[in-house]
């Protein structure tokens, strides 16, 4: 009974910790957005607004002409902006967020005005040229009508030109933009100062201790004193609020989803179903509760006004840190499963799970301890000397720790090699690979120390916990993706059950689309993911988006404008017009040609040519719907015809060859061929070959072009007559005319054989030992060639031993041979395998 209520259990669990690491995600993304993290809340929430849409708005609608005007001269203020020097990153993102918004309003004013040209330009073509010189002259109206669309389009051909100059202009700026930014994060990140083993650098430092101490005490002071004015119920409400906040989430924890949390020691061989979802559940779970007190708490000082001054950053870091160690903590558990080995999702030696489980917890702690002490540094205003002692220490014990781990994985994994061979590791190569990884970013820290990149260092330390929690989540995420979407499908489980007699799908269908699902959401994981890991290195969201949006408006490809609508246009009217191809396919095969009486060969060309009729029709209007006229087709057929002559000649000419069997009719659907070594029935003539189907009910590819320029033997070309040879042999003693008249009684009694023409009976051959007849008669099908020709046989044996005619059979001739023995028989020579014994007796 228990295993039966897993199941939903599990699904249960799933969705609930869903729903907390979605509100986790939107009430961490304040503190996130004070500390300058990119969340994933923030990508979801530039993803829904886009930009400059709201103040798009809220303004009134410009004409086209205000429009451009408009955003030129935004465009001209920007460039001016972008140019000056000493620009910070908060400045460059404000700056592009605004070249956005202008980019945004020239996008939409291309769109608008586009469709109003394409429509003047259809209604120029509707009126024609004008005459030309010597024709008689059109009516007044027309060419007034002609020239007042005439100059609408040039006004407006005109507007959409310099619009796409000022989209131009504006990607420039960004890309300028993007430049400064990728310069400043550069300078920033690769600034050379001393080596921490410098002298100097400590000297520097300890000079400014006194200042340091002292600029710490006063705004330590000053916010005690803001804290003690603001010391009021507010505060008091607001921190019960997170006590029962915190209590509350504990209590769901344990008493109302012990199933999502709990990972029973007694459960030795749990399916992974079970194991990525108390992976899932435990990660969230077991953190949500303290992280959401955290949360409430830094909420409660931010209105008190607690988090604003100096002291921001290091209230921020310090309630930011708690709830990411919590959170780390539990990510680490879910993965590496240090007490519970049975539930752990991938193969691993325990004492390597536990060494990484405290190897990943250390890092954490010292990397958050460093970014405390820097909002430290930062806060009393310290002098660079003492930035770079803190993020150089902070860096090199990192370094230390993962140098410690390393050199302990290399230790345990030693090969021994007395007993057994050489060693063969068990472990997954991707482990290798991440070994060597750590490696090379640990090397990578020592040396960057060493040189005088502190900040670089300090930067890579940062990124370590960073990039293992963005994969830690999306390799438990993706498990458990795997498990509800593709495994369980597969399964007899009562959730595949459900959907297969509530929807009535097989359960091959649900296998498929669990994998299409799972692709496609594992997909758009990875790529939240690979936003996640550079978003610190100054990659945001929003150029991302940027390049959706550009998409969705549309882009150029010549004189051919693309954009999602037009796709789907042209993919609908070609699948619309194929599918009503077919279904008109379908109906002649099946009702309309069987009732006309036609031959069958004759219907198959009928319905397969209205089939390709169909196809280019649905090119033709998809390329309409994509704006691709005749002439522009005619180019892409020149093309073609290059790559045709080039490599697709083999594919044109059995396609040409096919065209001509469906025109010529040499061979259809129903014939019986010969070609070559192969002879059957053609059953399907398809664009490239044709497929035919022998008498062992085997099916034989022939391309088209060797059916019309090779040699084909056709039985049913122009009807189904056809003549078969009988071959009798007769000893030298009977009447020859007495023989002729037998076969040719056999071959009246018939039923199949035709009277005209009659039957004939020739002497082929004088023999050794007989007289070679053959009976040559017609049939009226010749499809029963082979019954007839067996019933022949069968007669005319019957008639040549009632009369004693049948030819003796010859003495075999053995011809001794070492091992082998050749019998002669009539002509035909056959082996035989003999063995001879000890006695010298031959068997």
């Amino acid at each position: 009974m228990g295993r039966k209520t897993a199941l939903p259990v599990n699904l249960a669990s799933a969705l609930i910790g869903l729903l907390l690491l979605a509100l986790f995600a939107v009430g961490i993304s304040p503190v996130a957005a004070r500390l300058g993290i990119s969340t994933g809340a923030g990508i979801i929430t530039s993803a829904h607004a886009a930009p400059g849409e709201k103040n798009a708005q809220n303004q009134p609608r410009l004409s086209p002409e205000a429009t451009l005007e408009h955003a030129r001269g935004e465009l001209e203020k920007l460039e001016a902006a972008v140019s000056a020097d000493q620009l910070a990153e908060d400045q460059l993102s404000e700056l592009r967020q605004r070249v956005s918004e202008v980019s945004a309003s020239i996008r939409g004013l291309i769109a608008d005005l586009s469709p109003r040209v394409a429509a003047l330009n259809a209604q120029l073509a509707q009126l024609g040229p004008r005459p030309a010189e010597g024709e008689p002259p059109e009516a007044e109206a027309a060419a007034r009508e002609r020239e007042a669309r005439t100059r609408a389009v040039s006004e407006l051909q005109a507007t959409v030109n310099l619009a796409e100059a000022a989209l131009v202009r504006a990607n420039q700026v960004t890309t300028a933009i993007n430049d400064h930014r990728r310069e400043a994060f550069a300078n920033e990140v690769f600034a050379h100062t001393y080596s921490i083993l410098s002298p100097r650098l400590w000297i520097e430092a300890a000079a400014g201790i006194p200042e340091s101490l002292s600029n710490g005490r006063r705004i330590l002071s000053e916010w005690a004193e803001k804290a003690e004015r603001h010391a009021s119920e507010g505060v008091a409400w607001t921190s019960l609020l997170a006590l029962l906040t915190w209590g509350g989430l504990w209590l769901l924890q344990r008493r109302f989803l012990p199933r999502m949390t709990l990972r029973s020691r007694d459960e030795m061989n749990p399916p992974r179903l079970r194991r990525a979802s108390k992976a899932f559940g435990l990660m969230i779970g077991v953190s949500m509760p303290i992280i959401a007190a955290f949360t409430v708490v830094f909420v409660s000082l931010d209105a008190q006004g607690l988090t604003e001054g100096r002291m921001e950053l290091v209230v921020v870091w310090l309630l930011f840190s708690g709830g990411f160690l919590v959170f780390m903590r539990a990510l680490a558990r879910a993965l590496f499963a240090p007490a519970v080995p049975q539930w752990r999702l991938f193969p691993m030696e325990d004492e390597t799970a536990l060494l990484l489980y405290s190897t990943s917890l250390q890092l954490t702690v010292v990397i958050l301890i460093g970014q405390i002490a820097q909002a430290i540094v930062a806060a009393v205003n310290a002098d660079l000397a003492q930035v770079a002692v803190v993020e150089g220490i902070s860096a090199f014990v990192v370094a230390l720790v993962m140098f410690w781990a390393l050199q302990k994985l290399r230790g345990r994994s030693k090969p021994v090699e007395d007993d057994f061979g050489p060693y063969v590791s068990s472990q997954p190569q991707i482990w290798t690979f991440i070994r060597v990884i750590a490696w090379l970013a640990t090397l990578i820290i020592f040396a960057a120390l060493l040189t005088g990149f502190i900040a670089f260092a300090s930067f890579l330390v940062d990124q370590i916990v960073w990039f293992a929690m963005v994969v830690g989540l999306f390799f438990i995420i993706s498990s458990l993706i795997d498990e509800v979407a593709v495994e369980m499908p597969k399964r007899n489980s009562r959730f595949s059950l459900l959907l297969q007699t509530s929807v009535g799908l097989r359960r091959r269908t649900l296998e498929q689309i669990g994998i299409l699902f799972a692709g496609l959401t594992k997909l758009l994981l990875f790529a939240f993911g690979v936003m996640l890991i550079l978003a610190p290195w100054g990659f945001e969201s929003k150029e991302v988006f940027s390049f959706v949006q550009i998409i969705q408006n549309g882009f150029s490809i010549g004189e051919v404008r693309l954009s999602p609508a037009l796709l789907v246009s042209a993919i609908l009217a070609f699948a619309v017009t194929l599918a009503i191809g077919r279904m008109i396919q379908s109906w002649l095969s099946t009702r309309f040609l069987p009732s006309t009486g036609l031959d069958p060969g004759i219907r198959n060309s009928i319905a397969t040519g209205v089939g390709y009729g169909t196809f280019f029709l649905a090119v033709g209007l998809a390329s309409a719907s994509l704006g691709l006229g005749l002439q522009r087709l005619a180019i892409v057929a020149g093309a073609l015809s290059v790559g045709i002559g080039f490599g697709l000649q083999s594919i044109v000419n059995n396609f040409v060859s096919g065209l001509i069997l469906l025109w010529e009719r040499p061979i259809k659907v129903g014939d019986w061929v010969v070609v070559g070594p192969d002879e059957g029935y053609v059953k399907r003539i398809n664009v490239r070959a044709t497929e035919i189907e022998t008498f062992d009910r085997a099916t034989v590819i022939v391309p088209n072009s060797s059916l019309v320029s090779g040699t084909v033997s056709n039985w049913l070309h122009r009807d189904r007559m056809g003549r078969m040879i009988v071959s009798v042999g007769v000893t030298y003693a009977a009447d020859p005319d007495q023989v002729r008249e037998l076969m040719l009684e056999c071959a009246r009694a018939n039923p199949n054989v035709l009277e005209t023409p009659a039957p004939i009976v020739l002497l082929m051959a004088f023999e050794n030992t007989m007289l070679r007849f053959e009976l040559r008669c017609f049939l009226a099908n010749v499809e029963n060639r082979l019954t007839v020709s067996s019933e022949l046989r069968f007669a005319v044996l019957r008639a040549l031993r009632d009369r004693d005619l049948v030819p003796v059979r010859p003495m075999a001739l053995e011809e001794w041979h070492t091992g082998r023995t050749t019998v002669s028989d009539g002509g035909a020579l056959y082996s035989q395998d003999i063995h001879q014994g000890g006695d010298g007796t031959t068997r």
